[in-house]
């Protein structure tokens, strides 16, 4: 008799379970609302990845520490899952050559950028992290290729950065696609300051870094993007990167800024994308590659009726860099396409995913593992910024931020 009610209850209980099943699978109904769920549950996910923006005024440390106060949680949670940070940057700090090296671009840079150093000592107080953290944060770069260099197997620093020139009778423009690795998004920020000595930028900020080295402008309608470059030989005690694209946003024009690259040898190597918003036929941009020690500068003002593009790869300095075939792929892909001539141009080709396996518009699909995280496009004779956040600028309905000049 147990035997019996045994074998029945497991019938029913087998019953209860395809009926469940039958129940909501059985109809079109169901299943078309599962994948609604899933279409909704994705678009609330990217809703969540919004910019913010943080207006601060005072002087470096004030604002740093404001910062720091204000992104707290994102600091740390960066500091937390940034690989290059626990697997290159504090294993090599720690080393006995490491301590070396990062003491000879303390001493340099400290001594060359107080103000800048203020304001990591405000960041570092206002976010609760120790000052090494964000110290070694800002010489990243630096240290990642000076470890590649001396170890063929570490990991290379993300590949980053597309910027498109436009200048034409009508228009003067720049285009740049913000890409690197995706744990820096959920950290990242606008910045809107207003420094003590009368400085004015508004920047696309990395959590824990300097502004400078993504894009932004300034008061004195100067424009500043970035490209990484990879030279193998770092210059150890040299100006770091980020010091040196964090004086170029404080620039008043295309001279300014060789002046400020003037101001000793570089340790690393970078492109800088130059604008002067001056309005119609006074506008123009620039492109300087720069690379490790003193004086190895590159410029090319971009004439007249011209284009010129710009990924992570040298295209005048013959430096002996490592290679980055997303860069190669992005310029071949670029320069494929009709030359650009307008705004919608430019957003049309930095939102292009044409080559699947390496495309312009980076979506973090193997074997890329690069991620656009934002877009700015500079009309510089109409004196205007629009920048797109987590979303590809060619089908965007409209950029989520629009800024004067």
């Amino acid at each position: 008799k147990n035997k019996k009610n045994k074998r029945k209850k497991k019938k029913e209980k087998k019953k209860v379970k395809t009926e469940r099943k039958n129940t909501f699978f059985s109809s079109g109904l169901p299943k078309m609302q599962l994948l609604l769920f899933f279409i909704a549950l994705a678009a609330a996910s990217a809703a969540a990845l919004q910019l913010p923006v943080f207006d601060v005024a005072g002087n470096d440390y004030d604002i740093g520490h404001a910062i720091g106060v204000r992104f707290r949680a994102e600091f740390h949670t960066f500091v937390q899952n940034y690989k290059a940070m626990n697997h290159t940057l504090l294993p090599f700090a720690a080393s006995e050559q490491g301590k070396k090296v990062v003491d000879a671009f303390y001493t340099a840079n400290s001594v060359a950028f107080p103000d800048q150093f203020q304001y990591m000592h405000g960041m570092a107080d206002g976010a609760g992290l120790p000052f090494d953290y964000i110290f070694l944060l800002n010489i990243r770069e630096e240290i990642s290729l000076y470890v590649k260099a001396h170890n063929t197997s570490a990991a290379m620093p993300p590949s980053s950065c597309t910027d498109v020139h436009v200048h034409n009778g009508d228009s003067v423009l720049l285009g740049h696609n913000e890409d690197n690795d995706a744990s820096i998004g959920p950290g990242a920020y606008l910045l809107r300051a207003n420094f003590s000595d009368g400085t004015q930028i508004v920047a696309y900020c990395y959590p824990c870094l300097l502004p400078g080295n993504a894009f932004g402008f300034n008061s004195h309608h100067f424009v500043v993007s970035i490209n990484a470059l990879f030279p193998k030989d770092i210059m150890v005690g040299g100006l770091g990167r980020q010091f040196l694209n964090r004086q170029l946003l404080s620039a008043h024009n295309i001279s300014h800024a060789l002046v400020v690259l003037s101001a000793g040898p570089s340790a690393c190597g970078f492109s800088a994308n130059l604008g002067e918003a001056r309005g119609p036929g006074l506008s123009q941009t620039a492109n300087i590659e720069v690379s490790p020690g003193k004086g190895s500068v590159s410029v090319d003002v971009i004439a007249a009726n011209s284009y010129y593009f710009h990924m992570n790869e040298y295209r005048r300095l013959q430096v002996d860099a490592f290679p980055d075939i997303s860069s190669e792929h992005r310029l071949a892909r670029a320069t494929s396409m009709p030359p650009p001539r307008t705004a919608v141009d430019v957003r049309g080709i930095l939102g292009d995913q044409e080559d699947r396996a390496y495309p312009i518009y980076r979506d973090n699909t193997p074997p890329d593992d690069g991620v656009t995280l934002a877009t700015a496009v500079f009309d510089l004779n109409g004196k205007t910024a629009a920048v797109y956040a987590f979303v590809n600028p060619k089908t965007a309905s409209g950029p989520a931020f629009s800024f004067n000049l």
